[in-house]
């Protein structure tokens, strides 16, 4: 199989070749290194340990220089669960700078962010959102100049993303949330995530409905 996550993950021996020869063997631990995984694929990656498993599993990390320029302010996006791919898509073809979190490693919207060479605050796959990943995902809102809230499906594991958003809000920064469909929809967590954007709106996040309208807030050059 090519998915080395997924093997990594349930396998108790791997064998990784190139070419029909053999890179590495044995435990997952020892065969998921960045070494093989180069030796193996050419590509660069961060290895990380799945927090609940404790087995490896890597992501793959930017193509595209950290320094590389893009026109335009700068938006992070919360988003997850696929609602966010169409959005980050067309922020990076309008020339903004994008940037995302926190995203599960092999969600839809990571595997877009990737591809995009996005900057990303990443937790490990199906796992709540730790304090490391958290904070990153801070620091990735605190070099924003707008925070756009996709409609995300929130449950307990990703209600920190919403928690981040509101302090974002709470210190000055424009947020923009798009609503649809409704948060009530989509609440996972006894009211809670509802509570949340409530707080959101009364601490001056912008509710809009479509991504197109958030976009258009950002062309106006405000989202207030």
């Amino acid at each position: 199989m090519h998915d080395l996550n997924l093997a990594a993950q349930y396998c108790e021996r791997m064998l990784l070749l190139h070419r029909g020869r053999l890179v590495a063997q044995g435990p997952p631990h020892e065969v998921i290194t960045a070494q093989h995984v180069r030796q193996a694929y050419g590509a660069e990656v961060a290895v990380k340990r799945h927090p609940v498993t404790g087995r490896p599993y890597f992501t793959l990390l930017s193509r595209l220089p950290a320094e590389a320029p893009r026109e335009g302010m700068t938006v992070h996006v919360i988003c997850g669960a696929g609602t966010g791919i169409e959005l980050m898509e067309r922020l990076v073809a309008l020339g903004y700078r994008v940037s995302a979190g926190v995203l599960n490693v092999e969600d839809s919207d990571q595997q877009a962010a990737e591809q995009l060479a996005v900057p990303r605050a990443e937790e490990a796959p199906f796992s709540p959102i730790s304090d490391e990943a958290r904070q990153e995902n801070m620091r990735l809102v605190a070099d924003a100049q707008v925070v756009i809230v996709t409609p995300i499906p929130v449950g307990e594991g990703n209600l920190a993303n919403l928690d981040s958003a509101l302090a974002a809000a709470r210190a000055g920064k424009r947020v923009v949330v798009i609503n649809a469909p409704p948060i009530e929809e989509r609440d996972f967590t006894n009211g809670r995530a509802a509570s949340l954007q409530r707080d959101l709106a009364a601490a001056g996040a912008v509710i809009v409905t479509s991504a197109d309208e958030a976009i258009e807030r950002l062309g106006a050059g405000s989202v207030g």
